[in-house]
C-alpha cells in the first residue's frame, strides 16, 4: 500500500501547488486536535476551494467529476432517493441505467451513504464527485420542482373532484362510531 489516504491527499495538494508546506502543517496540527474531515477544514481555513477539493478527490479515486448545473436530471431518478437522504449525505441521484444508479457525491469516502443508497434502491452504485455547493443547489432545484409538480397534481385533482371535502384535523371533526350487532 502506498501510504494512507491522508498522505496521498496531502501530497497531491502539495504537488498541485494548491497549498504550501507550512500551511499544510498548521492545518494538520489543528486537524489532529479537533478531528473531522480534513478537506472541509482546508476549505474552512480558506486554503483551498471546494472545486480544488473535488479535483483532488477525482484524481485520487479515479472518479469523474460532474458539474450538476450543466446536467439535466430525469425526475424519475429523484423518486429513487428521498430528499431527506440526499440532504443527509450531500448527494444527488444523476441517472439510472438498468440496475446502475449514478450518484453525485461530495464525499466519495462516505461508505455509509453508498451502502444506505444501495440497500434502499437495490441498485449498483456508480459515483461521480461534485462540490457540496453544487449538490445542495441541485437538491433545492430538483426536489423543489418535484414538490411543485405534486402540488399541481393535487390542485388539479381537487378541482376535478369538487365533491371531495378537505377535513381539518381536530377532535371536533371526529364522528361517533356506533356498534352494530
Amino acid at each position: 500500500m502506498e501510504g494512507s489516504f491522508r498522505d496521498r491527499f496531502t501530497n497531491l495538494l502539495l504537488e498541485s501547488k494548491l497549498i504550501k508546506k507550512d500551511q499544510l502543517n498548521r492545518v494538520l496540527s489543528k486537524h489532529k486536535k479537533i478531528g473531522g474531515n480534513l478537506g472541509r477544514l482546508l476549505i474552512e481555513e480558506r486554503l483551498i476551494t471546494e472545486k480544488n477539493l473535488m479535483v483532488v478527490l477525482s484524481r485520487e479515486f479515479n472518479i469523474p467529476p460532474i458539474n450538476l448545473s450543466k446536467y439535466k436530471i430525469d425526475p424519475k431518478v429523484l423518486k429513487l432517493i428521498p430528499e431527506s437522504l440526499a440532504r443527509k449525505y450531500v448527494l444527488m441521484p444523476v441517472s439510472e441505467i438498468g440496475n446502475h444508479l449514478t450518484l453525485a457525491i461530495a464525499d466519495p469516502l462516505n461508505i455509509f451513504a453508498v451502502d444506505d443508497i444501495k440497500a434502499l434502491t437495490g441498485h449498483k452504485i456508480d459515483l461521480t464527485v461534485s462540490t457540496t455547493h453544487d449538490i445542495k443547489e441541485a437538491i433545492e432545484t430538483y426536489y423543489k420542482e418535484q414538490d411543485q409538480g405534486m402540488t399541481k397534481i393535487l390542485e388539479q385533482t381537487t378541482e376535478e373532484n369538487s365533491e371531495l371535502e378537505v377535513v381539518k384535523e381536530g377532535a371536533d371533526n371526529l364522528g361517533t362510531v356506533e356498534e352494530s350487532e
